[in-house]
Parts: C-alpha cells; sequence; structure tokens
C-alpha cells in the first residue's frame, strides 16, 4: 500500500534509529514550541535520542519507595532565564551609584 501511495521511501521510514528517535521528539515538542515545562506525573519525559532513553530511577535514598517521573524541563526555558538575566544586567549597571 505504501509503495503504491508513493510514501514507502520517505526518508523517516529507513532512518537510523537515532534519528527516528530525534524526529518523534521534534514532532512532539513542535506542538508547544516554547513550551518550559512537561509536567506528567507518572508519564515519561521525551528525549531526543535512543540512546539517551530514561533508565528506571532508583528508589529513593530515604524511604525506599519507587520514584516516578513528574516534569521535565524543556529547552526553551534557557532563552526566558538569559532574557531575565540580560534584563537584570542592564536593570543594575543603569544605577546611579559610584
Amino acid at each position: 500500500v505504501g509503495a503504491e501511495c508513493g510514501w514507502a521511501g520517505e526518508a523517516y521510514e529507513s532512518a537510523p534509529e537515532e534519528e527516528k528517535a530525534f524526529a518523534k521528539f521534534l514532532d512532539r515538542v513542535s506542538l508547544e514550541p516554547s513550551q518550559c515545562v512537561r509536567y506528567c506525573r507518572g508519564g515519561t519525559p521525551l528525549c531526543p535520542s535512543s540512546s539517551g532513553a530514561p533508565r528506571t530511577a532508583e528508589a529513593c535514598q530515604h524511604c525506599g519507595g519507587p520514584r516516578e517521573f513528574e516534569m521535565q524541563i524543556m529547552s526553551p526555558i534557557m532563552a526566558y532565564v538569559s532574557e531575565a538575566v540580560s534584563w537584570k544586567e542592564e536593570e543594575s549597571s543603569g544605577c546611579d551609584v559610584p
């Protein structure tokens, strides 16, 4: 069926696993590109590569209970942090104190 429709040879279909994982990551992230924090208690983190896929977390060192995924900080937050630092630096450098 795919060959008849002309999409069987798509690069995504024949791409190495790393590229497939990254393409899936980009597809998901593109739904909300400015998202800074993903919250999904008990879910799984988005991983841009298959080799860096999350492993099972060790038990809590305090109570021995299982740990679970709750939130993930996404890369757009870096732009906001950088902007805030720049704003703070500009604010403090404009001070009239010698």
